[in-house]
C-alpha cells in the first residue's frame, strides 16, 4: 500500500514592511541551514505592524510576528496567545530628499521646518514608521518650541495606511511616493531610506542623530502553541548567523551598542 505524505500548510510570518527584505532574506537562509520536513515553508505576510496586529486580534492566522516597535507584540503576549516579546534588532530614522535638495545634518531641522518644502511620513495608529516620526517630532519641540505643531500639521501621510501600504511593482509604497515626485522629504526608517536612494537617482539620505531619537525596536512574538517549523526559525533569528545577515541588511541586532 502506498503511504500519501500529507503536506502540512505553511507557517505564517507577519513581518513589518520595512523589515521583509531582510527577512525574507531571513527566510531562505534558514532553509538553506538544513535538511527540512515535508510542510516546512514559512510564508511571510509584510504590511504595516499595526495593521498586521489588527488582524491578529480579529482571528488572522500567524504564528509569528515581528513588528517595528514592541508596542504590538507585548498587547499580543499581554492578551495569553503569544509568547513574551523578544527584542530583535533596531533601526533608525532617516530624512530623505528629493533630487536636487540639499540635505546635510547641519540644516536637517531648518530643511524640516521649512514650510515650503513638502513632508511626508507613514500613518501613524496604523504603521509604527508613522508613531516613531510623530515621537520624532514631538522631540524636536526642545530644540525648536513650536516645531511639534508645524511638523504634525504639515506632514501628509501617502502611504502605511489601510488603503496605500501595498507594494507597487516591488516597490514600497514610500519609494514610489519619492519617485513620483509627491514629496520634498520622507521621515523613514533607515534602511527605506536606503532603498529609496538605491531607487531615485540624485535622492539623499540623513540619519536623525541619536539625541533626537534614540534606535527603534523591532519586536518579536510567537504563538504559545506554534508548530516546530515556527519555532525553529524563531530559534534561528535569535542566533549569531541570523545576528550577521540582519546587520548586513542595515539593522542593528540586540545587544550592540547604540
Amino acid at each position: 500500500m502506498t503511504q500519501r505524505m500529507i503536506r502540512r500548510p505553511a507557517a505564517r510570518f507577519f513581518c513589518a514592511g520595512s523589515l521583509s527584505k531582510a527577512l525574507g532574506q531571513a527566510i531562505a537562509d534558514h532553509a538553506a541551514c538544513g535538511p527540512a520536513p515535508e510542510g516546512s515553508a514559512i510564508e511571510l505576510v509584510s504590511g504595516p505592524a499595526g495593521l498586521l496586529c489588527g488582524r491578529i486580534e480579529a482571528g488572522d492566522a500567524a504564528e509569528i510576528f515581528l513588528s517595528a516597535s514592541p508596542e504590538a507584540p507585548h498587547r499580543l503576549a499581554a492578551a495569553g496567545g503569544y509568547a513574551p516579546p523578544h527584542l530583535l534588532c533596531h533601526n533608525r530614522l532617516a530624512v530623505v530628499a528629493r533630487p536636487g535638495l540639499t540635505l546635510e545634518d547641519d540644516s536637517l531641522l531648518d530643511r524640516l521646518l521649512d514650510p515650503d518644502l513638502r513632508l511626508v511620513c507613514s500613518t501613524p495608529g496604523c504603521d509604527p514608521g508613522g508613531d516613531y516620526a510623530m515621537a520624532l517630532f514631538e522631540a524636536l519641540e526642545r530644540l525648536r518650541p513650536g516645531a511639534t505643531a508645524l511638523l504634525k500639521a504639515k506632514a501628509s501621510h501617502p502611504f502605511g495606511g489601510p488603503d496605500n501600504s501595498a507594494p507597487v511593482d516591488g516597490m514600497s509604497p514610500a519609494v514610489v511616493a519619492l519617485r513620483r515626485g509627491i514629496a520634498d522629504l520622507m521621515v523613514v526608517y533607515r534602511t527605506t531610506a536606503r532603498a529609496a536612494c538605491a531607487a531615485v537617482p540624485g535622492a539623499t539620505a540623513v540619519v536623525v542623530p541619536p539625541d533626537w531619537l534614540p534606535r527603534t525596536e523591532a519586536t518579536l512574538t510567537w504563538r504559545r502553541d506554534a508548530g516546530t517549523v515556527a519555532l525553529s526559525f524563531v530559534d534561528y533569528l535569535k542566533s549569531p548567523r541570523a545576528a550577521r545577515l540582519l546587520e548586513a541588511a542595515g539593522l542593528e541586532p540586540a545587544g550592540q551598542p547604540s
